[in-house]
């Protein structure tokens, strides 16, 4: 085996105990508590910002589905569906 390879499966396993040895003490199992913590806080803060992100969406696709009635909902050109645009943004969103 080559001398490097072989020294760096032995730090590594030696790393590796240590990581074992400090999560299984007092200190180790704080650590990974806290860990938890910050995680299930990050991600309801993220679902937060997810959930507020889809309303202001939502939001101005309606605003604009809005405007666009009250701006070319009496508006016919041959060749052109008569089909409200409203409803067909509407759709989309579904």
């Amino acid at each position: 085996m080559n001398i490097r390879f072989t020294a760096g499966l032995l730090i590594g396993a030696a790393l590796g105990a240590v990581v074992v040895h400090f999560l299984g003490s007092a200190e180790g199992r704080a650590f990974i508590n806290k860990v938890k913590d910050d995680t299930t806080d990050f991600g309801e803060t993220i679902s937060g910002l997810a959930d507020d992100l889809v309303q202001k969406g939502k939001s101005l696709v309606g605003s604009a589905s809005d405007s666009l009635q009250d701006t070319a909902g009496g508006v016919v050109e041959p060749g052109i569906s008569t089909r409200p645009m409203q409803n067909l943004v509407r759709e989309s969103l579904q």
